[in-house]
């Protein structure tokens, strides 16, 4: 008797290299090319219907670029209005800006004739021409605007030490 023993693998090499790999399957590609361009139709460019279409068309462009123009300008004065409004209100609160001169002759120490600014230590007479000074109200001490941190505006100046 023969026997066949099936625990044992087959040496045979009967298996082909596409069951143990496949060929891969290509899809094909559709390539989809966006265009931003309108549709248009054909037409007679000579034709009255095409030429009316064409002056409409330039027609309520330039509507737009004029309603454009007016609202540009209509906001222009609206700013002007506003700006003039303020000044204004400015004008009457407005204190006169103190120069170097000026400084230098209201110090009441008379040894002394130079102000230093409260936040940084530098002198009024070493400053730049039209880097703004504020005196606070209560120590009557004088201070860079920029070190401050409050506008020209601000009449009724107060520093953190008084505060």
């Amino acid at each position: 008797m023969i026997s066949t023993d099936t625990s044992r693998p087959s040496t045979s090499f009967e298996v082909s290299p596409h069951d143990i790999l496949p060929v891969p399957k290509v899809k094909p590609t559709i390539v989809k090319r966006k265009n931003n361009r309108r549709k248009g139709s054909a037409a007679v460019l000579t034709s009255s219907l095409y030429k009316s279409d064409l002056i409409t068309a330039t027609e309520e462009k330039k509507d737009k670029e004029k309603r454009k123009k007016i609202k540009l300008e209509l906001r222009k004065e609206k700013d002007k209005k506003k700006k003039e409004a303020k000044t204004k209100k400015v004008e009457g609160k407005k204190k006169s800006k103190v120069t170097n001169r000026a400084l230098c002759e209201d110090s009441d120490d008379s040894d002394v004739s130079d102000a230093d600014c409260l936040f940084c230590g530098d002198y009024f007479s070493k400053s730049r021409e039209n880097e703004g000074w504020i005196r606070c109200s209560s120590c009557l001490r004088w201070a860079h605007e920029a070190c401050a941190g409050c506008d020209e505006e601000d009449n009724d100046f107060i520093c953190d030490v008084c505060k």
